[in-house]
């Protein structure tokens, strides 16, 4: 398959799936995961493109990690519990 064959099928499947570019992809990867800021290297798995399963709006780019072990795992009251809790430490010491 040719590079431009590929690019294109790419961009078929993020536009389908998240609503964006294989460039918008490539773009925001570049970065790095959101939250723990790992950088992608040649040969690993692709970053996650992070989404509301219910609306379907993209967030961001995320590490398998962080997109399966943390944010798959969690919702906003239970991030918002963890963060109470870990406060409540803070503000004691």
């Amino acid at each position: 398959m040719t590079k431009a064959k590929e690019v294109k099928k790419l961009d078929k499947y993020y536009m389908n799936k998240y609503g964006i570019t294989y460039a918008k992809y490539c773009e925001m990867a570049k970065n790095g995961c959101w939250l723990c800021e790992k950088k992608p290297k040649k040969g690993q798995r692709r970053f996650a493109v992070d989404h509301n399963h219910k609306t379907g709006k993209t967030r961001g780019i995320l590490c398998y990690y962080c997109n399966f072990r943390r944010v798959g795992k969690l919702d906003t009251e239970w991030a918002y519990k963890i963060w109470e809790y870990l406060r409540s430490f803070e503000e004691a010491s």
